[in-house]
């Protein structure tokens, strides 16, 4: 199913970014924002390009997966387990928190799933409304587990032991 441009534009670049960001907290690597943007838009255009052409469901999430592997290997120079890991992760929370999302919406609004779903998805701006929300809670996510990262590291760093990286942390020796 095709993505409509302003969806593309509202929906899923924010929630890429997200996907992207969740990518490094995973992979344990410093939180460079240029190179987040790069992959978030990344993936956002991917899935865009993909959805336009009459693939099986699911295939676009097979290839933002394989888009921040890649990208996390090859540009962050991150070992392949941790990579695939770090590129997975992101696309299962995000799975679990749209579907739960999704139930929440369609219980409020007295419709079964698979109606609102129907529903919300022919009209753009109730999709990009609705998907605002899983997006926000991704943001969210991504904030708490950075917030207890960097709390961790300021516990071992007063303890003397080896620190993991938070936002603002100079790279360490990749793995």
């Amino acid at each position: 199913m095709p993505i409509p441009f302003l969806a593309l534009i509202l929906q899923g670049i924010p929630e890429s970014i997200a996907l992207a960001i969740l990518g490094y907290l995973f992979a344990d690597t410093a939180l460079n924002r240029p190179r987040i943007i790069i992959l978030g838009l990344s993936i956002a255009f991917t899935a865009y390009l993909i959805r336009l052409f009459p693939a099986g469901f699911g295939f676009h999430i097979l290839a933002i997966i394989f888009i921040i592997f890649i990208f996390l290997i090859y540009v962050e120079k991150i070992n392949v387990i941790t990579a695939l890991t770090s590129a997975f992760l992101p696309q299962v929370l995000l799975i679990v928190i749209e579907i739960a999302c999704l139930t929440f919406f369609s219980f409020l609004n007295g419709q079964d799933l698979y109606s609102f779903v129907a529903n919300t998805y022919n009209n753009v701006y109730q999709r990009i409304a609705v998907s605002w929300v899983h997006t926000f809670i991704l943001f969210m996510l991504a904030y708490v587990i950075s917030y207890f990262k960097k709390r961790k590291n300021k516990r071992l760093q007063e303890a003397g032991g080896e620190t993991g990286e938070f936002i603002g942390d100079q790279p360490k020796a990749h793995r």
